[in-house]
């Protein structure tokens, strides 16, 4: 929403450029990721656009040293091919994927470690043994 903001769009532009509805971005689904397919769109739609903000929400929205771009006339609007869209694609599902990957592995960190029953190294190794 802050990309329609940016270029002055009114939501009921914007999100069918993007190939998406208002929907997607209000209630619960505002805390889902967006789906590879919506980033690929954003991206191939607004280049300028800084897909690390995207992705993370950190960092600038526009890339560095890329003045504004898009323009409401239809006859100047960028086109890539299909090669690097599904490229963009591509890198954008591979990067989610690592995502979910990393917050699993946060969250088994934050496990705490209980030593298995029958395990005598593990309960040394833990401070659960009896000396």
């Amino acid at each position: 929403m802050y990309i329609a903001k940016y270029y002055n769009i009114s939501y009921e532009k914007f999100f069918p450029t993007i190939d998406t509805s208002y929907a997607n971005f209000k209630g619960k689904a505002k805390n889902t990721a967006l789906t590879s397919d919506t980033i690929a769109n954003i991206l191939s739609k607004y280049p300028e656009i800084n897909i690390t903000w995207i992705l993370t929400g950190e960092g600038e929205m526009l890339l560095p040293n890329n003045p504004k771009i898009h323009n409401e006339d239809k006859s100047d609007n960028i086109t890539l091919s299909r090669e690097v869209f599904d490229l963009i694609k591509n890198q954008a599902e591979a990067i989610l994927s690592q995502q979910k990957t990393i917050e699993n592995l946060a969250s088994k960190v934050k496990e705490p470690i209980v030593p298995q029953e029958g395990n005598a190294m593990n309960a040394d190794a833990a401070g659960f043994s009896e000396k």
